[in-house]
Formats: structure tokens, sequence, C-alpha cells
């Protein structure tokens, strides 16, 4: 069915064309003045050109700034890279990257093709040492100004890894680079989530023998415990206002829904079921939650008011789904599904229709975490015993491993569209 969502007027007027995506709607796209066209089917992206950076740095420096700039438009899902003129580019990126005061400064320039029409000139700056950091500043100025959505490319992967006999708490770039360690615990830490503001990430940590809840401010800041209840304290999920976490404790026997007032302490049980209920999301509303729970007989994915009424069940394709995650937009919940002996991520509508299988193949995928804007999907893969984080577009197309580091990685948690952390 089709659906025209307004977005961006000027730039389909420069552009002359409609971008065509597959399966994008809900909350979150009503930016003024840009049409996007909506409708099942494969999109056609925008022919773009990045011209050499020119400038007084040094040449090194203007080449990875370019790379960098190339790499976030091509995995945006939105652009096709024209370099050499061939596929007829709409529109061209340039741009000159001095030296000023001890930083980085980029002017950038996006101009209409053919005619080179002005359509935006942003100067953009960045610490010395940050060259890639300027390059996904400009990227996601693009996709915004194009696109008329945030891009990601200045956003955040939280993770866990190996690390000297404990696993840790990590970080890196929406790209893989950049990874940096943010606990040193020599413990077993799990499970992270992000603040909505960014400025915080809950997990699960075994700091004090008993799986408990902490949050660590950033950046730098050490673990402070929230939740330290008997039994299990685990999964913890931030509402959208960041005042509230949903976490599941099992201080009154079965696993079940909490919430848990940040500031105060305040606790609300939601769920009562007679089984394991867990690994809670929320809606971007805040109105609504998902979880797994095991009440039918197997694990399956339910949905919940925000207050514990209104318990529905979502899946009833296959014998074992779990991990919900919910979309930005609304609209989709990812999931895990057992497939014969693998592994897979599903996304299936909030209505219970459209369910779409977006891996296949041997081994484990896990962990589904959405990008802010609702493009992309993170997960766990394993094969051989060995799990690595992955990125893929929201339709399974566009795989690509971010792990570069030795030793497991895995329980991918994609950051907010914030200003990047050190």
């Amino acid at each position: 069915m089709l659906n025209l969502v307004n977005l961006n007027k000027k730039s389909r007027c420069r552009l002359g064309m409609l971008l065509i995506l597959a399966g994008v709607s809900g909350p979150g796209l009503g930016q003024e003045d840009v049409y996007l066209k909506v409708q099942s089917g494969n999109f056609e992206p925008v022919a773009i050109s990045v011209a050499d950076f020119q400038g007084s740095a040094d040449p090194a420096s203007t080449r990875l700034l370019r790379e960098v700039v190339e790499d976030d438009l091509r995995y945006s899902g939105f652009f096709a890279l024209d370099g050499y003129g061939e596929t007829g580019a709409a529109v061209q990126l340039s741009g000159e990257l001095a030296l000023a005061g001890g930083q980085l400064q980029l002017t950038a320039r996006l101009n209409e093709l053919p005619g080179e029409q002005r359509i935006f000139e942003k100067t953009f700056t960045a610490d010395r040492q940050a060259l890639r950091r300027l390059g996904h500043q400009t990227a996601d100025a693009v996709v915004q100004h194009l696109i008329g959505i945030d891009g990601v490319a200045q956003s955040q992967i939280a993770y866990i890894a190996e690390h000297q006999g404990g696993k840790e708490l990590f970080v890196m770039d929406y790209d893989g680079q950049g990874s940096r360690q943010l606990t040193f615990s020599g413990t077993i830490n799990l499970s992270p989530c992000w603040s909505p503001d960014g400025s915080r990430i809950a997990f699960t940590s075994y700091l004090e023998g008993n799986p408990d809840i902490y949050q660590l401010l950033l950046p730098g800041g050490s673990p402070i415990r929230l939740a330290a209840y008997n039994g299990i304290n685990s999964a913890p999920a931030w509402s959208p206002d960041g005042r509230r976490l949903a976490l599941t404790l099992s201080k009154d026997g079965n696993p079940e829904i909490y919430l848990l007032e940040v500031s105060g302490g305040k606790l609300q049980r939601l769920s009562f079921g007679h089984g394991i209920d867990t690994s809670p999301s929320w809606s971007p509303t805040g109105r609504e939650i998902a979880f797994t729970s095991d009440r039918s007989g197997s694990p399956q994915i339910y949905l919940m008011d925000a207050e514990g009424s209104g318990v529905r069940r979502l899946t009833f394709e296959g014998s074992y789904n779990v991990s919900p995650a919910w979309s930005p937009r609304g609209d989709r919940i990812a999931y895990v599904t057992r497939d014969d002996n693998s592994f897979q991520i599903c996304t299936i509508d909030v209505t219970g229709a459209n369910l779409r299988q977006l891996t296949e193949g041997p081994g484990r995928h896990e962990e589904p975490s959405w990008s802010p804007n609702g493009f992309h999907i993170a997960y766990t893969a394993s094969s051989g015993g060995r799990r690595e984080i992955f990125v893929m577009r929201y339709d399974g197309a566009q795989k690509r491993r971010l792990s570069s580091r030795a030793g497991e990685q895995y329980a991918p948690a994609w950051s907010p569209n914030v200003t990047m952390r050190d």
C-alpha cells in the first residue's frame, strides 16, 4: 500500500526524484518539507559523488576523510557512490580540510548536478585526533539534508568482550572503529542498554558476586548499583523518558518483569506469569513493553501495556521465540527464533503480521539491537563457537562484520543519536 510521508520538499525538488523505500513507516519521519515514498519493494538510491577534499591538511588525512564519508553514505542505504561520473550523480560533495587552532576544520559543500547549484555549505570541527568523527558529522549532515532523517554515523555500539579472564563492557563507533573499554572489573558483565540521552549505560554485573544491575555514567564513570535484590537482577531496559528501567527479577520466585524508578528506587511488578518472563523492550512511545514468556509452554513474544495490563501474545509461528527488540519507528519488533538447530533473527509487525526472516544458515544469530533511525540492526552471530558482532539493513541486506578484537564479542546495544563521547 502506498504511503507518502512528508519529509523535505526542498530536497525533493532539487533531486527531482522520490526515494522508494521498502516497508519503512511509522513515527520519527515527521520532518517538514520532504517527500519519502514508502511502499513494498526495493528502493533506488541517490547517486552521489564525493570529490577529493582539498585544503592545507596533509594528503593522507584528506584521503582518509573521503573514505570515511563515502563508507558512511554507502552504508546508510540511501546512496550509490559515483566516484568517476559513471552513474550520473545527482549531487556532489566537496570541501576543504584545514588545521585551525589545534582542531581540524572541514568546510563541506553539497551541490546539485549538473549546474552545481549550491544545496548547502557547512563547517564542521573536531579534535586533531578525531578525523573519523569529522567524516561522520559530514555524512550525517548529508543524510539529514537530502533524505530528511537522522543518520547514524555518529552513533556508537556498546558490547561485551572477553578480556583478561573477564567479560567486560566496551563501546565502539557504529562502523566498528575506535573500540574502547568501559569496565575493568575482571568479572562477568552482561546485557548493556543505553539511556535515551546516551549519558548512561545500564548492565548486569557479577561485581559483588550476584547478578545485579548497575549503571555507568559516560564518559569515564564508575559503576553504580541500581538493583541488588535476592536472586537474578537482569535484562535492564530504559524507558523512553529515561526515568525508569524495566528489568527481570526473580526475588519473588519465578523471573518476572518489574519497573524500577531510577531516582527514587520505587519498584512495581508488571508480570504475573506461571513461567519465566524476561527480556523487556519498550515501545518508542513508552506505552507498551514487549517481553519473552514461556507461559504458553514454549518461549514466545508477548506485548503488554506499560502498567502490566493488556497482555497479548505476538508470535505463534515456531516453538522458540525470544529476545524482542522494538524498532525506534514503532512498527516492527525484531526477535530470535530457533529453526531446527540454528537460531535466526526475524522481524514482525506489532500487529503480528508480515513475519520476515532476516538471517539464514548454520550457527546462532542472536541479540538484535536497532539503530536509532530504525534502518539497521546490530546482532551477534557465531559460527565455529566464536561470537562476533554484525550489522545488517532492516530487511536483512548489507550484512557486515564489525568485530575487530581477538576473542568473543557479543550483546550489541546501539546508542541513541547523540554526540559521540570519548
